[in-house]
């Protein structure tokens, strides 16, 4: 469960794709289109045509990791955070009804690298009874860099006063190596041409990035 488009595939899409081709149904649900973004190309502006456009992408990357098509649901992008609560936690809770999963996956409660929209999907699941929770977690630090840079582009949809220590975590409950099928996990990310600069993976929210990214992924279970 995840807020924007992008979001399954830098970081998780290596643990979704080993589920995939172990036979698991893999599902991908996705809070917001991405509307509120930017088009790296320049080419789409905010808005209905660059939530198209996401769209398209989260489908092409689902489609590359192997998992189902995913599930989007028109929540406001960079509004989740002042979005009803109740409201976001009735959706997920829809969602569990209808999908029935026994493990979700999310981002940890450093938001990856404190988004306020990951914040908040984070929260709702906590609080709708899923039975198992794993969070995304990264080495620590990694990815404070993409939370200082876009501090100091005055991005107002990262939570502000951080430090180095808020992100990741030095133990993870699981770590998964994720070399087989990295280059699915790049193709995903490649997938969502929109944000990245000449259609470059590597471009991917700082240059070098994805490299770490494409090692293993670590989680951690959140208590019950």
């Amino acid at each position: 469960m995840l807020a924007h488009p992008d979001d399954e595939a830098w970081a998780m899409g290596g643990t979704l794709a080993l589920w995939a081709a172990a036979g698991a149904t893999v599902r991908v649900l996705c809070m917001t289109r991405g509307e509120a973004g930017t088009d790296r190309s320049g080419l789409v502006a905010p808005g209905p045509a660059l939530a198209a456009l996401r769209t398209r992408e989260l489908q092409a990357s689902c489609a590359i990791l192997g998992v189902q098509p995913p599930v989007v649901l028109d929540l406001p992008d960079g509004g989740l955070s002042s979005f009803p609560p109740e409201q976001g936690v009735a959706a997920v809770t829809a969602e569990l009804a209808r999908s029935a999963p026994d493990t979700v996956l999310t981002l940890g409660p450093d938001g990856g690298y404190g988004n306020l929209d990951h914040l908040a999907v984070t929260r709702w699941v906590a609080a709708a009874g899923v039975p198992r929770i794993l969070h995304a977690t990264f080495t620590p630090g990694l990815l404070y860099p993409v939370w200082r840079g876009l501090r100091r582009a005055r991005f107002a949809g990262v939570q502000p006063g951080l430090t180095q220590a808020h992100f990741g975590h030095p133990k993870a409950d699981l770590r998964l190596d994720i070399g087989p099928v990295a280059h699915l996990k790049r193709a995903a990310v490649a997938a969502h041409a929109s944000q990245l600069r000449d259609a470059d993976p590597n471009t991917f929210l700082r240059p070098g990035l994805l490299d770490a990214l494409c090692a293993e992924e670590r989680w951690t279970e959140a208590p019950p």
